[in-house]
Formats: structure tokens, C-alpha cells, sequence
């Protein structure tokens, strides 16, 4: 167990709710106060599905969709955090082990996902179809080594929150959470809970202060995804960034508007 922590309390704090702006951008900043640890996002809200004579059906790639990009970055420029919507469950994933998307927790559910969400593919009802769904942004590794803080309490660093939303529906579904048919509509309408988590900065002479933070500022962590076009059934050749250390990689395949699990034959990282 870290040192620190025998120092430092950990505490949660809930920012200022923002609207959801379907088609827009949402910013927002991390208050200047302690050492910064997670941040969690609760989107809630509802889709109001008017269907005619059409048809309006949750995309493959889930509500998650609904974001177009998920963006954390400091004030010299870094960014921490770069996703798009339907792959932020992926850090959830590779740090706590399970996608909370589809794991079920002492409960039963049908065509709904764990946080009160219509499921991937599933056909919308008329009228509203309430979602919900949390994202995790983990700066520390983990609670025991807790490397990669953001030292927020010092009068300098400032952390920027960008949400790109996109529109409500598409033909296919690839860009928005729901894909229509015909002459139907929806509106989407909503808000997003941050809740930032903290430790206090250790109430200790300051060089022992900094001889404690040191080695937990001195690391950075990176999430970041991106595209990468599939335009043959020829092995992809996807080249990572130098300068970094590459602890976890995952992946999602995306085969005509669809995630394929099977489309890959064989995965090697060399």
C-alpha cells in the first residue's frame, strides 16, 4: 500500500450538472482542489420517439453513442483522456475487469442494460425511452500504487472536460445513439452528474510533502482511442505511438455498422 495513502483522506466531490446538447460541444473545469484521482459521469435522460410510419432503433454501438468524443486535458496542451463515446466502457473494463455495460449485478434484466438503458439493437417504443449510463475516467493506475494524480491544488494547473455530442439519429446509426427509418423522430433531452475524486493533500512539512507526492506526480496515464480504417481482408498493420510506456490495448472491430467478434483471425502486438 502507498505511504500517501497512511497521509491523505479520499473524498468525492459532485460538480455542477450540464445539459446534454445533442449536435454541440459541453465544457467544463476540475475545481482547483486536491490531488485529482477520478473523475465519474452519470448521463441520464430520455429519447422521445415519435415513429409515423418508420421505425426508430437503438444503434449497435449503444447509447454510449450518443457522445461523439470525450476529451480531458490540461492547460499546457496534454490530454489525458480521448475517447470515443461507444469505447468508454473499455478503461471500466481493463481496470475493474468487467464491462459494466452488460454485467448483471444481483439482478435480472431482459431487453435493458444494468443502468436503466435500451439495449443495443433493440426497437424504441413510442413516447420516451429513459437511459442511463456512467463513465469512469480513471487518472491513477490503481488504489495501491496511485500513480498518475493531478496535483490540482497548486494555483496553475487548470483540467478542461469536453463532451462532443452528436445528433440523435442517423440512417445507420454509426454517429448517433439511434438509427431511424421512414419519417420517424426523436429528440433526445438530458444531463450529465461529474463527480470528482479526490485525496487531500498530506497535512505534513512541505518537504516531506513533496518527498511523498513526488514519485506519484512524476507518471502521467494516457487513455486514448482512435479509427482505423478496415479497407481489405489483408493483416492491418496499426503502429502505435513512440514515447511512451503501453500498459493495456484493447480493441473494437466494426463491421458493416456492426461489432464483430469474429472478424479477427489473429491479434499480434509485437
Amino acid at each position: 500500500m502507498s505511504a500517501l495513502r497512511e497521509h491523505t483522506q479520499r473524498q468525492y466531490t459532485e460538480l455542477e450538472t450540464e445539459d446534454i446538447k445533442i449536435g454541440s460541444l459541453t465544457t467544463f473545469r476540475l475545481p482547483e482542489v486536491g490531488l485529482g484521482s477520478r473523475l465519474y459521469l452519470m448521463v441520464q435522460g430520455k429519447i422521445n420517439a415519435t415513429l409515423g410510419t418508420g421505425t426508430a432503433v437503438m444503434s449497435e454501438l449503444g447509447i454510449r453513442n450518443l457522445i461523439s468524443r470525450l476529451t480531458v486535458r490540461l492547460n499546457d496542451g496534454t490530454i489525458l483522456y480521448e475517447m470515443q463515446g461507444f469505447n468508454t466502457a473499455i478503461p471500466t473494463m481493463l481496470q475493474n475487469g468487467f464491462d459494466p455495460d452488460v454485467t448483471e449485478i444481483a439482478r435480472s434484466f431482459t431487453g435493458t442494460t444494468p443502468f436503466k438503458s435500451v439495449a443495443n439493437g433493440v426497437t424504441l417504443v413510442a413516447g420516451d425511452n429513459t437511459f442511463m449510463f456512467p463513465v469512469e475516467i480513471p487518472f491513477i493506475n490503481n488504489d495501491k500504487d496511485m500513480l498518475g494524480l493531478i496535483l490540482l491544488q497548486n494555483g496553475t494547473t487548470q483540467v478542461t472536460v469536453e463532451i462532443q455530442w452528436n445528433q440523435a439519429t442517423s440512417p445507420n446509426g454509426l454517429n448517433a445513439p439511434v438509427k431511424v427509418t421512414g419519417n420517424s423522430v426523436c429528440t433526445i433531452s438530458g444531463s450529465v452528474v461529474p463527480v470528482l475524486e479526490t485525496f487531500t493533500i498530506p497535512n505534513l512539512p512541505q518537504e516531506d510533502v513533496q518527498a511523498l507526492l513526488r514519485p506519484h506526480l512524476s507518471f502521467m496515464n494516457v487513455w486514448k482511442s482512435e479509427y482505423e480504417a478496415i479497407t481489405s481482408t489483408a493483416p492491418l498493420m496499426k503502429k502505435l505511438e513512440r514515447g511512451s510506456i503501453y500498459t493495456k490495448v484493447a480493441h473494437n472491430v466494426i463491421m458493416n455498422g456492426l461489432r464483430d467478434s469474429l472478424a479477427v483471425n489473429q491479434l499480434i502486438v509485437k
